[in-house]
Formats: structure tokens, sequence, C-alpha cells
């Protein structure tokens, strides 16, 4: 019981030291600028390819939207990829770590009781338990047969 928890406080320690961790806005801003200038220079460079590219067609004489096409796939595709490492950079922004803390709380409290349970056990002790309107614990009194160790006369109803 006592390495789950050390291993659990471990693995917290790690998000936690992911999480205080920032990422440099510099790195960030500098990755959208590039981007940016590379999607604003790519149909320069792109220009000569798709010129030649309805020739000899029944397009020919007409206008040719490709190279628009081509560069907002392109640019969907490159944005895309950068929202997704944006999103990797903060990763704890979009998980849904309420409901794992409530998970996790849920999950240490029955395991703590389990260990009292357990413990009780092993050492004989009547279990405690809490009365609602005081909220203050008291112990079982055990049946009256178990009083004077005559277990003959006990029986479970």
């Amino acid at each position: 019981f006592q390495g789950h928890i050390a291993d659990i406080t471990l693995k917290l320690g790690t998000c936690e030291k992911l999480f205080r961790t920032p990422i440099p806005l510099g790195y960030t801003r500098y990755s959208v600028r590039v981007l940016f200038v590379w999607l604003s220079l790519l149909p320069f460079a792109l220009v000569d390819t798709f010129d030649t590219f309805g020739n000899g067609t029944w397009w020919e004489d007409k206008p040719q939207p490709v190279l628009v096409f081509a560069m907002l796939f392109i640019g969907f595709i490159f944005l895309s990829i950068e929202d997704i490492a944006v999103q990797i950079e903060e990763p704890f922004t979009i998980l849904p770590l309420e409901r794992h803390c409530d998970w996790l709380e849920r999950d240490v409290n029955d395991m703590l009781a389990i260990n009292l349970l357990l413990d009780d056990a092993h050492t004989n002790k009547p279990p405690i338990t809490t009365t609602e309107d005081t909220q203050t614990p008291t112990t079982t009194p055990p049946p009256p047969a178990m009083i004077n160790g005559d277990n003959a006369n006990y029986r479970n109803v």
C-alpha cells in the first residue's frame, strides 16, 4: 500500500514539474512568425509550377484557381500542425484534470478505508463508526455473548 502511495506521489511530482516548466513565449511566437512568412512567400515560389498547369487542356484560356486551392490546403495543414504543437506544449489546459483528480481522490479514500479495515481485523479491534448527528467516532460494543467469552450462545441474526 505504501508503495502505491509513493508511486502516485512521484508521478504527481513529475506532472507538477511539467506544469511549472514554461515554454518560452519567444519560441511559440518565433515558430508562428516563421510559418506566416513561409506561407506568405510560398505562392511566389509555386507560381511558375502552376503557370503551365492548364496548357493543352480545355480550360487553358480560363482562370485557374489551382494555386489558390493548393495554398489553402498547404496553409490548413501547416497551421493545424502548429496548433497541435501549441496544445502539446500545454497539455494540462486541454485535459479533464478535475475529473481525474476526483477519481484519484475516491480511489485513495477507498484504499485507505480498506487498509484501516484490514488493520482493525488483524488487531481484533472493534470497527470505528460515526453517528450522523454527532460526527464523532464511537466504538461499536461487542455482542453480550462475546463479553463473557461464551461463543456458543452467539448467533449471527
